[in-house]
């Protein structure tokens, strides 16, 4: 062994490790957010989750093999995923080096392979450091991409040593492998069979022999992608998507138009970089095979793309891409030289552009997962400090801001936790942090009021102990709303005890007796608080017939505006903001 060649081998792992080591640092910035959660509820322990996923299969989604890795990976401490998942981001890097090289330990190749995955994937962080996404996208695509490397070794080797091509065992193993292949996404699934097809034609064309394995691999994953669409989830969850209802025509005609729209907008300098890399790598090299491949895996990408027309959701650019950028990537790896040549100007530029390209958006992404983490932590560590105090009904900051990249694995594509408690992310969300229920507000509304706020107060859900509890000297009550809209039973006591209650500490303003003529029509109360100015108004719009309450504090609006009753809570003692509710017509308390 040369000693240059001892040198590229040492650099090359040392790029490898320092790649993994990035990665892990990415994955603990990557909290528990959105599915995850859902998840861990949803699966009971390591024994029940076949039978979770089949449940799953029956009533959600066909994706078995990716979402039983997700479900896995969530009954596990979250360490294990953090070491585990970059791992997996490692193979998936070199098995694109296995597909575009025959060389060992191209450092050039190697880093054009990470800076396209940085650079062209789409949500990045959806697709590689988010847990469940992850497990759908990265994980699905380690067994997909090992499916094919299987058929790309045959067809540029003319044989893969350890696969007997007449041997029942290597004819069984690919069926297998093709079927779990077949089985993980549906539009990257599709991609892997029209790969394999592809392959197996070629090497027809050329008129190589056909292993029986690689039909039985090709009859596998068509298997796996049938059982997966054929899932009677699919038809169940395709209902909460107007797309569904459209005719055929429509959704071929309005799909491709967001399509292209949406790869134009968001991929059209890397489609155009794999096209020119595809041409001018056969003028320099006359490789005919390194072309037909690259196509064909050009082809597979743009397929796997379009095919989303037909998907009741995913059109514009996010995760449903990443199979076919994937593809994409690929196709331009292997029209990539192995080693750049200076006089080589095009693949010697564009490597400088990617290196110049990589190093500011790494940059600028790193520090937008570190903010997305220190966001998404202060929520949750607001939950347990809730906890805590014994406050088992908080309400936090919702997930509404938008990141300034899309590295972060945050998006407000996933689902999060929103006003109603009784919502599936609600509910898994409250049971992942003990709690009885947690319901979000906006960021406006939780910085004012619920942040440092009370948190025995927070913890009241029913409207009669809301009303025992603040009925109380130490409360400053502010009062707005529509009495009538709240249900009998509390109207006594709102009157008899609460309401006129004699002294200064209650404060109220209704529309129950003002006439509906007029626009707008309102009742109002100006009052001073120690140093605050309080304006207490309610009204109704009579074209609308929509009541509106507000209690204004020095000209913001502390009231929830709910037709019902709506209270404002400040503390006798300093006039800090305690809490503010809205008492519907079940005599619930919402926030």
């Amino acid at each position: 062994m040369n000693q240059k060649y001892s040198t590229q081998k040492k650099i090359f792992f040392s790029i490898v490790i320092l790649t993994y080591l990035v990665m892990v640092l990415l994955n603990f910035l990557t909290p528990l957010i959105a599915d995850d959660l859902q998840y861990m509820a949803k699966t009971e322990g390591f024994f029940t989750i076949l039978n979770n996923e089949y449940t799953q299969y029956q009533t959600w989604t066909g994706r078995s093999i990716v979402h039983i890795i997700a479900r896995i990976f969530l009954l596990m401490p979250k360490i294990f995923f953090n070491i585990l998942n970059p791992l997996a981001f490692i193979y998936v890097t070199l098995l694109i080096y296995i597909l575009s090289t025959k060389k060992r330990y191209s450092i050039s190749k190697y880093l054009v392979i990470l800076f396209s995955l940085w650079l062209f994937t789409p949500a990045f962080g959806e697709v590689f450091l988010w847990e469940t996404g992850a497990a759908n996208y990265l994980w699905g695509s380690t067994i997909i991409l090992t499916f094919l490397a299987i058929y790309h070794k045959q067809t540029v080797s003319q044989k893969v040593k350890w696969i007997n091509p007449a041997n029942c065992v290597s004819i069984f193993a690919l069926f297998f492998l093709g079927l779990l292949s077949g089985w993980c996404n549906e539009n990257t699934s599709g991609g892997a069979v029209l790969l394999a097809l592809g392959y197996i034609g070629y090497n027809k064309l050329r008129q190589q022999p056909i292993p029986k394995w690689m039909i039985s691999g090709l009859i596998g994953a068509v298997t796996g992608l049938v059982i997966m669409v054929k899932a009677p989830g699919n038809a169940i969850r395709s209902t909460y998507f107007n797309r569904s209802n459209w005719s055929f025509t429509k959704k071929l005609v309005e799909g491709v138009f967001q399509i292209t729209q949406s790869l134009q907008e968001n991929a059209f300098y890397f489609i155009l970089l794999v096209m020119l890399a595809t041409v001018i790598g056969f003028i320099l090299f006359n490789n005919s095979e390194k072309l037909i491949l690259s196509i064909g895996y050009i082809f597979a990408g743009i397929a796997t793309i379009y095919v989303l027309a037909f998907s009741p959701t995913g059109l514009n650019w996010g995760r449903s891409y990443y199979g076919g950028a994937l593809y994409l990537v690929i196709a331009l790896l292997i029209s990539w030289p192995d080693k750049i040549d200076k006089k080589q100007l095009f693949y010697s530029g564009t490597f400088t552009i990617l290196i110049v390209s990589f190093t500011f958006s790494f940059v600028l992404g790193t520090i937008d997962i570190t903010l997305s983490h220190k966001k998404i932590n202060e929520r949750y560590n607001y939950l347990v400090q809730q906890k805590t105090l014994g406050n088992l009904n908080p309400v936090f900051a919702n997930f509404d801001e938008e990141n300034l990249s899309n590295y972060p694995a945050y998006s407000n594509r996933l689902s999060h936790v929103g006003k109603d408690k009784k919502a599936q992310i609600n509910r898994a969300t409250a049971n992942y942090f003990g709690l009885e229920s947690v319901a979000s507000v906006s960021e406006k509304d939780w910085q004012l009021i619920y942040k440092n706020g009370s948190s025995e107060l927070m913890n009241i859900v029913k409207a009669k102990k809301y009303f025992s509890k603040i009925n109380n000297s130490k409360y400053i009550v502010l009062l707005s709303g529509t009495y009538s809209n709240v249900s009998g039973q509390y109207i006594d006591f709102l009157v008899n005890d609460l309401v006129f209650t004699d002294g200064d500490a209650i404060i109220g303003s209704n529309v129950d007796h003002l006439p509906l003529e007029g626009n707008p029509v309102f009742s109002q109360k100006k009052i001073n608080i120690g140093k605050k100015q309080v304006n207490i108004r309610s009204g109704r719009i009579n074209e609308e017939n929509t009541v509106f309450n507000q209690i204004i504090i020095d000209n913001v609006d502390y009231s929830r505006n709910g037709t019902g009753l709506n209270i404002v809570v400040l503390s006798a003692e300093t006039q800090a903001i305690l809490d503010s509710v809205a008492i519907d017509t079940t005599g619930n308390v919402t926030r």
